[in-house]
């Protein structure tokens, strides 16, 4: 993921609290699961362009994962971003689920793999 100085609209228009596991935490090359325990423990949503990054199945409740889908620019990330984040302005909407988004949108599933929602 691009450091958070590069999503500048995400991160003045959302109230959301990002924090990046190299930028802010300095964990970069932490295990997968690492990362996804830490964000169950911090009851954060999770954003990654690691297409394989998670299964449905390992979701909880406490935990979001949102999976950016192909090669995207910082500033094209962005703007997917902020159009997600004003679709579903809260935290909660995005707990225990996946929600993949591209170019051309993006689909939200629940834990168990089941599309709730296209966009």
């Amino acid at each position: 993921m691009p450091p958070k100085k590069k999503l500048l609209r995400i991160n003045r228009r959302s109230s959301f609290n990002i924090r990046h596991i190299t930028h802010d935490y300095d964990l970069s090359g932490l295990p997968d699961k690492d990362v996804l325990a830490r964000a169950r423990k911090e009851g954060r949503i999770l954003i990654t362009q690691d297409a394989d990054f998670v299964k449905p199945r390992q979701i909880q409740d406490n935990v979001g994962i949102i999976k950016i889908i192909g090669g995207l620019t910082a500033n094209e990330i962005d703007d997917l971003l902020c159009k997600l984040v004003k679709k579903f302005n809260t935290q909660e909407y995005y707990l225990g689920k996946i929600i993949c988004i591209n170019r051309k949108g993006g689909e939200i599933l629940t834990a168990q793999g089941k599309s709730l929602f296209r966009f």
